[in-house]
């Protein structure tokens, strides 16, 4: 093979190579639309859940489109806490561990109260259960929602 070959060879490779790693340009499924990252922690097989959730809102309406991403449990303290701190944190946390009250602290959740209109709240303060109420409460502040309530197991002494 002379070098001549070898050079278009070369290109040849260079250009297939560049033309398979260009990323497809991403449709937008919901243009024009407000989007609201998520950041969630469910993976496995509760992953599609939250996605087909997040794929039924989206289609309820035509004002915004959530974003779900699956972040792993063990660092999404640390991602939240280093977006934010780089000024891109997402929109919506679901965070497992018992940080609300110092995050609040700290500034980065925003009360929920604030955003809620004054029915929604009256109506949340009095259908929501009262330890579901609690949960949610950081200085008197409603900062968050709660997701979910876990029972994981119930354990009953039968001689009782």
């Amino acid at each position: 093979m002379n070098p001549w070959q070898a050079g278009l060879g070369a290109c040849l490779l260079c250009l297939l190579g560049y033309l398979f790693c260009i990323p497809t340009p991403v449709q937008e499924k919901y243009p024009g639309r407000e989007k609201v990252y998520f950041w969630h922690m469910w993976s496995g097989e509760w992953q599609p859940i939250v996605e087909r959730a997040c794929h039924n809102f989206n289609e309820s309406q035509t004002q915004y489109e959530v974003v779900p991403l699956a972040v792993p449990p063990g660092d999404a303290a640390t991602k939240f806490l280093l977006s934010s701190a780089g000024g891109h944190a997402p929109d919506l946390v679901s965070q497992w561990q018992p940080v609300k009250g110092d995050w609040y602290d700290k500034g980065l959740l925003k009360p929920v109260d604030e955003v809620m209109t004054p029915a929604e709240l009256e109506r949340y303060e009095r259908e929501a259960f009262p330890i579901m109420k609690e949960e949610t409460k950081a200085r008197g502040r409603t900062v968050c929602m709660v997701a979910s309530m876990d029972v994981h197991a119930l354990y009953v002494r039968l001689d009782h």
